[in-house]
């Protein structure tokens, strides 16, 4: 992965730091209260549960409780209790501040981790991630689930681009953990799941196509493997919720002809018909 310098005084740097100041800053001085009712789901039956239960005994039968919506998520209890407690003991100040924090974690070690891999500087997508509203519902509600799924999703896509150990043992053990909190945390994940597996792709395709390597096919298939079995498993927890009952496989079709679906669709596309045209070119390539 490349390094870059970090530069503090840097153009870039300058506005992550005013922009990171503006929101602690704004925590402290607006002192947001809770507000949601998923707040009140969590203050009042969620965390009186992990304290009548213990954390681990409340986080499974937490999962076991999601079935029945359609779910299944035994991650979010204890983003939960991370965040909320401190805020039951301290203020609903404490509970924003906390998730402040690590919002801009995950944000930051996702955009880090992207660019490294695609060899950019990292402060310019810092800042395209700044840009994006949406990014900030993360610091408005601290209930979203999305910071597990960008965290989890993001050190999936990292492993798959470059592994921690030495020990193939311990990498797999390291990978498929993420996978599975990643699994556990949302179905969104399997969108971070397709990321990491076009990154192993790119990064071993000349062991698959010009050396012709055994292992890394192995892995391929394997990793091809836990998508499949992800998604028959979140089709089937999904198909016996009260909650995503109505979801249903019919619609894949016109999603993917929608608007939506063809700017997905695009740069796929493109990219198989890169391939099949200049193959050399895309095998030489470092």
């Amino acid at each position: 992965m490349e390094k870059h310098n970090f530069r503090p005084f840097d153009f870039q740097n300058l506005v992550l730091l005013v922009l990171a100041i503006l929101i602690i800053g704004g925590v402290i001085f607006f002192r947001p209260f809770w507000g949601l009712m998923d707040d009140s789901s969590h203050l009042f039956s969620l965390l009186p549960d992990i304290q009548r239960q213990g954390l681990w005994r409340a986080v499974w039968n937490y999962g076991l409780g999601d079935l029945s919506w359609g779910m299944f998520r035994p991650t979010y209890p204890l983003m939960v209790y991370g965040l909320y407690q401190p805020g039951v003991l301290l203020g609903p100040i404490a509970t924003f501040l906390l998730n402040a924090l690590f919002s801009i974690f995950c944000v930051l070690y996702c955009g880090g981790t992207l660019a490294g891999i695609v060899g950019v500087r990292r402060e310019w997508v810092f800042i395209g991630a700044a840009a994006i509203f949406y990014q900030y519902d993360l610091l408005q509600h601290p209930s979203l689930q999305e910071k597990l799924v960008i965290l989890f999703g993001t050190w999936l896509v990292q492993l798959s681009f470059e592994p921690w150990f030495k020990s193939r043992a311990l990498n797999l053990l390291v990978f498929v953990s993420a996978f599975l909190l990643g699994l556990f945390s949302k179905a969104s994940f399997l969108i971070f799941y397709s990321m990491a597996l076009w990154v192993f792709f790119s990064v071993n395709r000349i062991k698959l196509f010009e050396k012709k390597e055994i292992r890394p096919w192995l892995n391929l298939l394997g990793f091809f493997l836990l998508g499949v079995g992800a998604v028959l498993f979140l089709a089937f927890v999904a198909s016996k919720g009260s909650y995503t009952a109505r979801y249903s496989l019919s619609r894949i079709l016109p999603n993917l002809i929608s608007l939506e679906g063809l700017m997905f669709l695009g740069p796929v596309f493109c990219f198989a018909i890169w391939i099949l045209k200049d193959r050399k070119s895309f095998l030489e390539r470092p």
